[in-house]
């Protein structure tokens, strides 16, 4: 599953947050809890590998000063290797409008992962277009619940993607 952030690579962007909840999506431990220690000290050690290929990140913007060319390359990287160019998943976590970025990700048919505030909660219609979280670390939890949701029924992402679409 590939997700997409479109913004310039900045703390105040939520980006961390996007990050710590993909964690707790790919590596849920089965207590229902998530070990962080152990994770990540399983993922520097390699045996974690299965995980890393669930979920391809990418995060910002070709207009982005300091990241073209890694960020290019990285796509350039997945669509080579996978054989597509589509996203599987937009996330946006604008406070404010940005209709044109979230309107365009549902126009090509793609679920929107976003919070509920601002331009988001405004044209995506929760569990319809896509699904909606908190803002801030109360969010983080629910993102990871709705990214691993989305992970293991990809047919959810074929449900929610056309009905951005027509909208």
């Amino acid at each position: 599953m590939l997700v997409r952030a479109l913004s310039s690579i900045n703390p105040t962007k939520g980006h961390l947050l996007l990050l710590e909840s993909v964690h707790m999506a790919t590596n849920k431990m089965p207590g229902g809890t998530v070990d962080y220690v152990e994770s990540l000290k399983k993922t520097v050690e390699g045996s974690e590998e299965k995980k890393v290929k669930d979920v391809k990140i990418l995060i910002g913007s070709v207009g982005s000063k300091g990241n073209k060319v890694i960020y290019v390359k990285s796509l350039l990287g997945f669509v080579f290797r996978n054989n597509t160019g589509c996203f599987s998943l937009f996330y946006s976590r604008r406070l404010c409008y940005k209709f044109p970025v979230t309107s365009e990700a549902m126009a090509f048919g793609i679920p929107v992962l976003g919070t509920e505030a601002g331009g988001t909660k405004e044209i995506v219609e929760h569990n319809v277009i896509g699904l909606l979280h908190p803002i801030g670390h109360p969010g983080t939890p629910v993102l990871s619940k709705h990214l691993r949701y989305l992970l293991k029924y990809p047919s959810e992402r074929q449900r929610l993607g056309p009905k951005g679409e027509k909208k």
